[in-house]
């Protein structure tokens, strides 16, 4: 009794110290790890985009000597900052402007917690001001003193918290640049200090933190697998070494991307959740080689026979997907140095290293939607250009990192880069912003917001384009559900298709070109028209000036008559009339309407120009340009008797030269 008294009094007299003073350290590690300052050599040494760790590399090594504390393992400082910088959140210009906390340390949960065996929390459930901002907080306090870490933000500075004591009610802090004027200049950056002092000194009032937690198993079996739909085409890549799976003469190997069926899988949902995949170019289905469960058992593709060794479970961990044989405790799985596809134990994390770990982190690129059977669109390697939802006639409008519905306004926020990866899909980034598209931490779940991020080319961020009836579906690569606008918010998330027509009519978008890398007119996929050398043919006889420019994926094509006046969107085009792409007030690509039939320029096909084809055979006027081309009605480059016979029979309503 005597004893907890003492401890008590103790306890309460250096809590009033630590109150007042910070002192050193007074408890050992949790690890063998060692704290990284950032201005010892080698690291003072390095520039990251002109900017010095040493100046500016706080938020780098707080969170490295966090996840240190906490795991034991040691990151490369200098490779997380060279990453960091890379997706838009360290020393983003020139000179030097640190770590952009709240895309960094997502992103870093993301990237590196599934390796080294850790998860951040940046966002409370039950604040409203969408992050920690005090060290007041019982549940910081929980988490430190059982054992995890923090990166907490003061004045023009990061720090880690790597322990908790409630008897003194004092945080452990490791400071990678120990400082005077934050106290915290001695032990080397090593201290306890109160909570009173986090929470009144100038240069050391915590305003900002997350969470580091220990994550227990990265073993895929205790995780649940997931449905991705009852029928989808996908390729299987593996993002580490940028290889797809192939069938090659019935083994599977990984290759750089082709695009060719053999790089194409027909997955198919059976009654117990597992998958068959079946190979589109052979027609056979991915299978464990004689139903050999070993490690380093190859994958083969063999004639269906739907036993075991052919269904596979899929798993989404850590934003990728896994692959498991039906009973199995083993994981699809790459040799990254002989490229064959095979299977392994299901470690993924501790215990194992990173390249182990990589080769079983899968991309399933889902190509199709809808109704299954839909492909993917190509409108160019790169281009400008407006996104408008087709039911609602508002825009996708970028609103700072929001992605919001609006009218159209004319204005940067509603003009969207798009450029195409090698696998077909597209990035989308804002004039204004310089921000990507991008799915709320790659969830699977509909409902899953759509905002803007720091461009990453993450599967987050990387989108097929899918054309039905004229419109397009926006769809993430990695899942089947696709660009949605809720009517009623104006904001967007992602949804799964169906039949419904209100569905169908908040996923479908019009993409506009307005500009890009060849500023030229774009066909959509769905015309009939076709572009020649300086022509468009295949217009038919009777179409207006708006129906025209309905087969155009630019938005601002306009339609001029034979003598460049511009005409109105109900009048008939004709041969001879243009259509044109303007940018900035100037005529960028121009095509010259071609009806067959129609010489004479009216949009119609009769007996004035039968007699005109005609004439120009026996000696009279000659037809030259788009009018001899449209002269031409048989197609063999030579206007003779055979085209004004053809034209008097369409006229006469025997024959059609537009079927």
């Amino acid at each position: 009794m005597k004893k907890s008294i003492f401890k008590s009094i103790l306890s309460l007299a250096l809590a009033l110290i630590l109150a007042i003073f910070p002192i050193a350290s007074i408890k050992a590690d949790a690890s063998d790890y060692v704290m990284r300052r950032q201005t010892d050599y080698p690291w003072n040494t390095v520039y990251v985009n002109g900017g010095s760790l040493a100046a500016t590399g706080c938020g780098m090594f707080s969170f490295v000597n966090a996840v240190g504390y906490l795991t034991g393992e040691t990151l490369d400082v200098e490779a997380v900052a060279r990453w960091a910088h890379s997706i838009g959140s360290f020393n983003v210009t020139y000179g030097g402007d640190g770590t952009y906390r709240t895309s960094f340390y997502p992103r870093a949960s993301e990237k590196y917690g599934p390796i080294y065996g850790f998860t951040i929390d940046c966002y409370p459930e039950d604040d409203n001001t969408g992050y920690w901002s005090s060290v007041n907080n019982s549940k910081l306090k929980a988490h430190l003193a059982n054992g995890g870490t923090a990166v907490a933000h003061v004045y023009n500075h990061f720090i880690a918290l790597v322990d908790y004591d409630y008897d003194t009610n004092c945080f452990r802090v490791w400071d990678c640049a120990p400082a005077s004027h934050r106290g915290t200049n001695s032990n080397g950056g090593d201290l306890w200090l109160s909570q009173s002092y986090l929470t009144s000194a100038t240069y050391m009032t915590i305003d900002w933190f997350c969470l580091l937690s220990l994550t227990t198993s990265h073993k895929l079996d205790g995780q649940d697998y997931v449905d991705m739909g009852k029928d989808f085409y996908a390729r299987i890549g593996n993002n580490n070494i940028g290889k797809y799976f192939t069938d090659e003469n019935n083994e599977v190997w990984a290759r750089d991307f082709t695009g060719e069926a053999n790089q194409v899988w027909h997955f198919m949902r059976q009654a117990n959740g597992a998958y068959l995949v079946g190979n589109s170019g052979s027609s056979k289905f991915l299978s464990v080689k004689d139903a050999k469960y070993e490690n380093g058992s190859r994958l083969v593709t063999s004639s269906v026979d739907y036993g075991a060794h052919q269904k596979f479970y899929i798993y989404y961990l850590y934003n990728n997907f896994y692959m498991m044989p039906e009973g199995r405790d083993m994981t699809v799985d790459i040799d990254c140095s002989l490229f064959h596809t095979q299977i392994c134990g299901t470690e993924t994390g501790n215990g194992k290293d990173e390249a182990s770990f990589k080769a079983r982190s899968l991309n399933l690129e889902i190509i199709n939607v809808y109704d299954g059977t839909r492909e993917i669109s190509n409108l160019g390697d790169s281009f400008q250009a407006t996104i408008k939802n087709s039911a609602s006639g508002k825009y996708v409008t970028a609103d700072g990192a929001s992605l919001v519905a609006a009218d159209k306004n004319n204005a940067d926020t509603q003009k969207w880069n798009f450029t195409r990866l090698p696998n077909g899909s597209y990035t989308i980034v804002s004039q204004s912003e310089n921000l990507a598209i991008d799915v709320e931490h790659t969830r699977l779940e509909e409902g899953t917001a759509v905002d803007m991020y720091n461009l990453t080319k993450l599967n987050a961020q990387t989108f097929f384009l899918i054309e039905k009836d004229g419109s397009y579906y926006i769809k993430p690569t990695y899942t089947l559900n696709t660009l949605h606008m809720n009517a009623s918010t104006l904001d967007f998330a992602i949804y799964a298709t169906s039949d419904d027509a209100d569905k169908i009519a908040a996923q479908k978008f019009e993409i506009s070109i307005i500009g890009g890398e060849n500023n030229s007119l774009v066909l959509k996929d769905n015309s009939s028209y076709e572009k020649g050398e300086s022509n468009l043919n295949k217009v038919a006889a009777g179409q207006t000036a708006a129906g025209l420019l309905s087969n155009f994926a630019n938005e601002n094509a306009v339609v001029y008559n034979a003598n460049g006046d511009e005409v109105s969107g109900n009048a008939k085009v004709g041969t001879g009339y243009t259509v044109s792409l303007v940018v900035d007030g100037k005529k960028v690509d121009t095509l010259t309407i071609v009806i067959l039939g129609d010489v004479t320029g009216d949009g119609i096909v009769d007996g004035t120009d039968y007699l005109k084809i005609k004439s120009s055979i026996l000696g009279g006027d000659a037809l030259t340009g788009a009018y001899d081309t449209a002269a031409d009605v048989d197609g063999n480059n030579e206007v003779e008797s055979t085209d004004y016979l053809r034209v008097k029979a369409h006229f006469l309503g025997s024959y059609n030269l537009f079927e």
